[in-house]
Order: structure tokens, then sequence, then C-alpha cells
């Protein structure tokens, strides 16, 4: 497959990513995983309501829906985002994981 050879002679570089849906893009490295991921989490702490919707996002970052869902969905995948579905009659929200970087000591304090 051409796509292989891709990286190696393109400036940026353009790689192939295939989400777990089985959707296959080419993307430059600003839409790697760890770059998005990265964009996203910033975003969403500095948004007023400190999450975003699905539609919000994809906006934002200039996408359609269906690529920012599965981008969206790939981080929270990580362990990077969290989603709240709220009502059924509510559009899924994303907030980032504040737990991510939680290391526990095994202690429970039960009188704090």
């Amino acid at each position: 497959m051409a796509a292989a050879y891709l990286p190696k002679y393109t400036a940026p570089a353009i790689t192939l990513r295939v989400f777990r849906s089985g959707l296959r893009v080419l993307h430059t490295p600003k839409y790697s995983d760890e770059a998005f991921s990265n964009q996203l989490r910033g975003s969403l702490l500095h948004s007023p309501l400190r999450s975003a919707t699905t539609i919000e996002t994809a906006v934002h970052e200039q996408l359609n829906v269906g690529l920012a869902e599965e981008m969206i969905e790939s981080i929270e995948h990580a362990g990077k985002i969290v989603r709240d579905e709220g009502t059924p009659s509510e559009q899924v929200r994303w907030y980032t994981n504040i737990l991510d970087d939680y290391e526990w000591d095994g202690e429970v304090d039960v009188n704090p």
C-alpha cells in the first residue's frame, strides 16, 4: 500500500490512521492522537462550561462530525477525556479526565 511510504516522502509527514470502527484516514501530525488530545483537552479546560459536545468540537476543529466523533472516542478510549450522557434529549458532553494523572497511594482516609 502506497500510504505506508507517505511519511517518508511528505512534509509535514502524512500518515495513515485506522480507527476502531475501521474508518481509514490520511492525516498530518496536527491530527495525531497525541496532538489532537492535547488540543481538545486544552480547549475543554478553557471553554465556559469546561466541556463541549461532539458537534461543538467538530466546528471548533473544522472537522466533519463523523471524523470528530471517531477522534474524540479514540481519546476517550485512552482515558484522557470522559463523557456525560445527560438525559436522552441532550447531546453527550465531553470533559477532561481530571483523574487521569491521579496516583492512589492505597490508603483510605475515613476521617477527613
